[in-house]
């Protein structure tokens, strides 16, 4: 029994060592102080499409990769490096389409919440899943 104990508190001690990630806004952080909320204001807005960038930055040792996305209608997100090594960066490229994305107010602004769930596999052989929410607003005119 006291041997379980030690085991697994030596599991709740290493655990959140593991697995921090910083983008332009410290979107990732230790699974004890996360941030997970990502903003981009696109303001005034005269195009029928724009597009913004997000960084994400692995200061970990092992790799994370993007395992899932939920958009809502309207938005496009791509992902050209799924799996992010250490030390490496990564880009999320959002974009809004007039035409599509539903509006809030006098029927011309947006405000959209997109979320992405990244992977992470421990030496211990543990699998983490965390997902952060990103979100884009603006005015179309």
């Amino acid at each position: 029994m006291k041997k379980l104990i030690t085991i697994l508190g030596l599991i709740l001690l290493l655990s959140p060592a593991f697995g921090q990630f910083f983008d332009d806004a410290q979107l990732f952080g230790s699974s004890r102080s996360v941030n997970a909320f990502n903003q981009f204001d696109f303001k005034e807005v005269t195009e029928s499409v724009v597009q913004h960038e997000f960084v994400i930055k692995n200061t970990d040792l092992i790799d994370i990769t993007i395992i899932s996305i939920v958009i809502p209608q309207g938005v496009s997100v791509m992902i050209p490096k799924k799996v992010i090594g250490p030390g490496d960066e990564g880009k999320i490229i959002v974009s809004v389409y007039k035409d599509y994305v539903e509006t809030v107010e006098d029927g011309n602004k947006f405000d959209q919440k997109f979320a992405i769930t990244v992977q992470e596999t421990l030496l211990t052989g543990i699998i983490i899943n965390k997902t952060y929410i990103y979100q884009v607003v603006g005015e179309f005119h």
